[in-house]
């Protein structure tokens, strides 16, 4: 009986560290923009919405993409399992809104009994490495991506709501990627306590020398916020902050 118990014990304990042995020691760039130099040409860099869980994967929402081509609006984002040197999936909320550099998946595995999750994961899905960074959630560092990938390589319009200048009495701008030939969408202006002052504004109107100029000269002085609702706009926060004086 006590033979048995140990080797039970053998067992369990294997099952503990198993996972643990065959875990990931890879080691990458520490920053967004070091990992996405280096590989820039194999990845599709995109702002993407979560918006479902599915097994050791997640349904994301492209909201715009940067660099790489992909033509659906949804896609589908494999990550780790406890097995596979990739982010979790559960690293991010339903709803998240993140910037994702992720390596696409070119072949199907031709092997023999696959494994669960091998059956499941599709040529044309993505995978989300561990080795390097390859998300931010940071508005500060993603504004750099276009110094990153370089201009003529950035295909979102509007990379980030850095108004300038700010504060302003007269008008303030938004610099508008040289790039892009033309930008949709709306701008709308709130108050601080959330009323609406000016809503639905089509972008193409404000546009000016490659930027969108914005009058500020008959608003009260104050603070205002100002939201991008458009498929051109890649940042995180789709809202930014004007000081009227």
């Amino acid at each position: 009986m006590k033979m048995l118990h140990s080797i039970l014990a053998t067992i369990i304990l294997l099952f503990i560290y198993l996972p643990m042995g065959l875990g990931c020691s890879c080691v990458g760039p520490p920053t967004f923009c070091e990992t996405i130099s280096n590989n820039a040409n194999n990845l599709l860099i995109i702002k993407g919405k979560k918006i479902a869980d599915i097994e050791h994967g997640m349904d994301i929402q492209v909201q715009g993409i940067f660099s790489g081509t992909e033509e659906r609006s949804v896609i589908r984002v494999w990550g780790d399992n406890g097995f596979l040197c990739r982010v979790y999936p559960s690293t991010f909320e339903i709803g998240e809104e993140v910037i994702f550099a992720l390596q696409k998946i070119e072949e199907a595995y031709t092997g023999e009994n696959p494994s669960s999750w091998q059956a499941l994961e599709q040529v044309g899905d993505y995978i989300l490495s561990i080795c390097g960074t390859y998300y931010i959630r940071d508005e500060v560092e993603a504004e750099e991506i276009t110094e990153c990938l370089g201009e003529e390589r950035f295909q979102c319009a509007i990379p980030n709501l850095n108004f300038h200048p700010n504060p302003s009495r007269e008008r303030v701008f938004l610099d508008v990627a040289s790039n892009i030939g033309t930008v949709t969408g709306t701008l709308t202006i709130f108050d601080t306590s959330g009323k609406q002052v000016v809503g639905g504004i089509p972008i193409r109107r404000l546009l000016q020398n490659g930027r969108i100029e914005l009058q500020v000269s008959n608003y009260a002085r104050g603070v205002y916020f100002i939201r991008i609702d458009s498929p051109d706009f890649c940042g995180i926060k789709s809202v930014g902050k004007v000081v009227v004086m």
